[in-house]
């Protein structure tokens, strides 16, 4: 059989929340218990989706970094784009994925700078802003 490690965390998160929250005995045991709860889906979920959303991201800045490099972004940052742009995780464990994400991300605030300097990058400035409100979106905490 296969676990399925997220279907385990929410049916954790409803033994505490039905079984384990009531018998607390003060508020704050019952808070607590509510938190803990929602820190539980919070995982579950992360689980469930959180490469899928990294890796959306990374499509996404990929997408941003071509459109760079083609608008001639400058030589520095064109040395870290171009092998950024083709590059893929290790494997799809999410410490490799958050690792070429973070590296993406971090070369994306440069880019971004460039782009909010120079008149001539003002779509990419303005595709750059419409990522981080989708990645927002996209990680937002379903709680």
């Amino acid at each position: 059989m296969i676990p399925l490690p997220s279907n385990a965390l929410r049916l954790l998160a409803q033994r505490v929340l039905a079984r384990l929250v009531p018998q607390a005995g003060s508020a704050h045991g019952t808070s607590d218990g509510a938190m803990t709860t929602m820190l539980i889906m919070t995982l579950a979920d992360e689980l469930e989706s959180g490469v899928d959303r990294r890796m959306a991201d990374i499509a996404q800045m990929r997408a941003l970094f071509s459109t760079a490099l083609e608008a001639g972004v400058g030589e520095d940052l064109v040395a870290t784009l171009s092998p950024l742009r083709d590059r893929q995780p290790a494997s799809f464990r999410m410490s490799d994925v958050d690792a070429l994400h973070d590296e993406m991300a971090n070369a994306l605030i440069r880019l971004h700078e460039r782009a909010e300097q120079a008149p001539s990058l003002a779509s990419l400035n303005e595709a750059i802003w419409q990522y981080l409100h989708e990645s927002a979106t996209r990680h937002a905490l379903a709680i």
